[in-house]
């Protein structure tokens, strides 16, 4: 493709990521009673986002380090946010967002 523009209006997509340490966890400590916290662990997070991408793409002979230039924005949440709002009637969309 030679140089120019390439918009995404829509991007949408799932991640997990994960924190490192002794203070999160991927099963219930011992200490709590069996399912006290279901479906809580703390070891992993399961993300939601949708946005828009914007790619500027460089012309083969005005490249130099890079193929192109991406601007996006995202909006996301994570697995707990949304239990929360189905939860409690309280939370609202701006909270979980």
């Amino acid at each position: 493709m030679k140089g120019g523009w390439m918009l995404e209006p829509l991007s949408c997509g799932l991640y997990f990521n994960t924190v490192f340490g002794s203070e999160f966890w991927d099963r219930e400590p011992e200490r709590y009673p069996d399912n006290y916290y279901p479906l809580l662990k703390t070891k992993v997070r399961t993300n939601i986002f949708i946005g828009q991408r914007m790619t500027k793409i460089i012309p083969a002979n005005r490249r130099k380090f890079l193929k192109s230039i991406t601007l996006f924005y995202e909006i996301s949440s994570c697995d707990l946010y949304i239990r929360s709002a189905f939860m409690d009637s309280k939370v609202s969309l701006g909270d979980i967002l």
